[in-house]
């Protein structure tokens, strides 16, 4: 595989595992997100994909995680991240990556982030439809110009191929200069490879691995 990394995603709101679903089907996955992180390092992932969905209540459990998780893969957070204090707590407690949202329309925001934590350790989370629009690609150049260069892009990735409007804003992006992540909807391995012969630094999978449709050893194959 490279460089190209397949990241398990757990999605979490009050200390638990946010996928109901899964778990009554038999997922190998359990409700306690501490335990999915380790059952996915165990299988091999070198990244995690944390993502905070409980934070409006103002309690974010994710600082007890990373301190579980110890060094054992590198640990991306997303969700929930609106000011520089969350950012830096949160890389205070292992985070080795912060997705940002939200915040990249608050100018003054960003820039407080930007400020105080390093430029690689950042990456900007867009979804498919808004790589057309001026706004986001003017949020991504400001982005850009403070040293972010990684851009999240949330699908749908539904379909068995990377559909042409899907290969067009993965192309805006990389001839202006990001390294591209995908992750929402991908459930096919012939998804995933599409990505990677692209060029991407990674996907970001979570519903389809934690129901058994995709693994990490057949996703493996299919990227050597």
């Amino acid at each position: 595989m490279g460089n190209f990394e397949i990241v398990p995603a757990i999605a979490v709101a009050y200390g638990r595992v946010v996928d109901a679903e899964a778990r009554a089907q038999g997922s190998p996955v359990a409700s306690n997100p501490l335990a999915a992180a380790r059952y996915w390092i165990a299988h091999g992932a070198r990244r995690i994909h944390f993502e905070e969905m409980g934070i409006a209540s103002g309690l974010s459990t994710i600082p007890a995680l990373l301190l579980g998780c110890g060094r054992k893969a590198a640990l991306q957070v997303g969700g929930g991240i609106r000011d520089a204090k969350t950012a830096h707590l949160y890389l205070s407690y292992g985070a080795s990556t912060l997705v940002l949202r939200k915040c990249l329309t608050d100018p003054p925001v960003f820039s407080s982030i930007t400020a105080v934590v390093d430029s690689e350790r950042l990456i900007m989370g867009v979804d498919l439809e808004e790589v057309d629009d001026r706004a986001t690609f003017d949020t991504l150049f400001r982005g850009r110009d403070a040293g972010v260069t990684q851009v999240l892009l949330s699908g749908p990735w539904y379909a068995r191929c990377v559909l042409p409007y899907q290969v067009a804003a993965i192309r805006r992006l990389q001839r202006n200069g990001f390294r591209v992540w995908a992750a929402g909807g991908l459930q096919h391995p012939e998804t995933v490879r599409a990505l990677q012969k692209l060029g991407l630094a990674g996907v970001i999978i979570g519903r389809a691995l934690h129901h058994g449709a995709l693994s990490l050893d057949t996703l493996s194959a299919a990227c050597q």
